[in-house]
């Protein structure tokens, strides 16, 4: 008899893992950035994405260091944050319409 796969099931470990890789790669972006610019200029971003990509999510972290609640974005959010002597204006525009 033929065997199906089961799906994979995300486990809490599992997405601590992948918010970890995520943070680590975003950290990485802006310190890259950050010695690109030698802090001198602000930095524009425009966080683009799909519906739910956790975008908001992203630009709350930096901003507050810490998690928020969110609902979908209609329009969209603008923030100045500041990490490691770079200024940042990050826009995130909604997926939604």
């Amino acid at each position: 008899p033929s065997q199906t796969a089961k799906p994979k099931l995300l486990t809490t470990s599992t997405t601590q893992t992948q918010s970890s890789k995520m943070g680590l790669m975003i950290t990485k972006l802006i310190d890259k950035l950050s010695t690109m610019t030698s802090g001198k200029k602000p930095t524009r971003i425009l966080m683009l994405g799909l519906d739910g990509s956790g975008k908001t999510t992203i630009l709350y972290k930096l901003k507050l260091d810490e998690f928020v609640s969110s609902v979908p974005t209609i329009g969209f959010n603008v923030e100045t944050v500041e990490y490691k002597k770079l200024k940042m204006t990050i826009w995130d525009v909604g997926g939604q319409t």
